[in-house]
Order: structure tokens, then C-alpha cells, then sequence
């Protein structure tokens, strides 16, 4: 990832929609608006076991 990217923190603003036309058209020119959007379409598939609050903490007292 490019660290211009990074440093400007081009991916947070960008998940917030609040990037400019210019900072939008250089991420999408740079190639890692594809790769940022195979990340999230991976995420979306994952399956997260419902967290048990009492049993953690039993576990976190013991």
C-alpha cells in the first residue's frame, strides 16, 4: 500500500465519504480502491460466533 495513502489517512476518510473528487480520483487511479474493496467483500462473508458476557466473564474472574 502506498504510503502517501497512509499517511494522509486516504483509507479512513475515504470509508467515511469524505474524500474530495481529486483525493477520490488519485485512490481510484492508484489501484487501491480495488484491493480496499476486495477486503471488505472478504469481511462481509465472515461469520462471527455471538459472544457469551457471563461466560467470559467467569472466565475472567477465574
Amino acid at each position: 500500500m502506498d504510503n502517501d495513502f497512509l499517511k494522509d489517512n486516504f483509507i479512513t476518510r475515504w470509508l467515511d465519504n469524505r474524500l474530495d473528487d481529486d483525493e477520490q480520483e488519485a485512490l481510484k487511479e492508484s489501484g487501491e480502491l480495488d484491493n480496499l474493496k476486495v477486503v471488505i467483500d472478504e469481511i462481509d462473508t465472515w461469520k462471527v460466533k455471538k459472544f457469551d458476557i457471563d461466560a467470559g466473564l467467569e472466565n475472567l474472574k477465574k
